[in-house]
């Protein structure tokens, strides 16, 4: 059985220990909870909200955090098509004091969803308002691919972000003798050789050559008595 359907393992395996916990996503537990920030646009602008929620549970996968009994975040995996996915995520104004905890649980089951669910891609929408989901997604390696003006449910801009297999984004792959940062990288290696040339009194190959070429001229000069 995968760790996908069996809560106990996927607890297990992410290491998470009391009070905290993850579980399966309960929509009874929903009115618990109290959206943080820019969450709340959904629940204060579309209708049945958490009815939504429970139907992305139904054609996916879906988690709570929870801690002291109270679900303190929840997540889930939409397949869109074979290979690919849309990840999404609920926080509660109670994350801060569990934020690292579930940082890191969130960050395996990901992994989890791109092993088991062969995704070759998965991409999240985040409000172009929060600054934490931008900086939460960048952390786990996603990168933002483009700006949907005025797509929310608010009428706000939304930030697509995608993730690819093994955490290379399309966006990133240069070769190493296009890329920019590769060229400064040689660049550095050869400014550091001769750095370390000069410290450490070794003479560089182009100058031990000159010299040697200078010194040979005055020997030749000297023997044959010509200026």
């Amino acid at each position: 059985m995968s760790l996908l359907e069996d809560i106990e393992r996927l607890n297990e395996h992410v290491k998470i220990k009391p009070p905290h916990k993850i579980i399966d996503f309960e929509p009874a537990l929903l009115p618990m909870l109290e959206p943080r920030g820019t969450d709340r646009t959904y629940f204060d602008n579309i209708p049945n909200f958490h009815g939504v929620l429970a139907g992305y549970a139904e054609i996916g996968h879906a988690h709570m955090g929870i801690t002291n009994g109270r679900p303190v975040c929840m997540f889930g995996c939409v397949p869109l098509w074979a290979g690919v996915a849309e990840l999404w995520m609920i926080t509660d104004v109670n994350l801060a004091s569990s934020a690292r905890t579930f940082h890191r649980c969130t960050k395996m089951v990901l992994d989890i969803y791109m092993s088991e669910l062969s995704l070759v891609r998965i991409q999240i929408w985040i409000h172009s308002q929060n600054d934490r989901a931008i900086k939460w997604a960048k952390s786990l390696y996603f990168e933002q691919e483009g700006t949907a003006r005025q797509f929310g449910p608010d009428g706000a801009d939304f930030y697509l972000f995608a993730r690819l297999k093994d955490g290379r984004h399309i966006l990133s792959t240069e070769t190493s003798a296009t890329s920019p940062r590769s060229r400064s990288r040689n660049v550095e290696s050869a400014e550091g050789a001769r750095g370390a040339a000069r410290g450490t009194g070794a003479r560089e190959p182009a100058r031990v050559g000159i010299k040697e070429t200078r010194k040979a001229d005055r020997r030749e000069q000297a023997t044959s008595g010509k200026p």
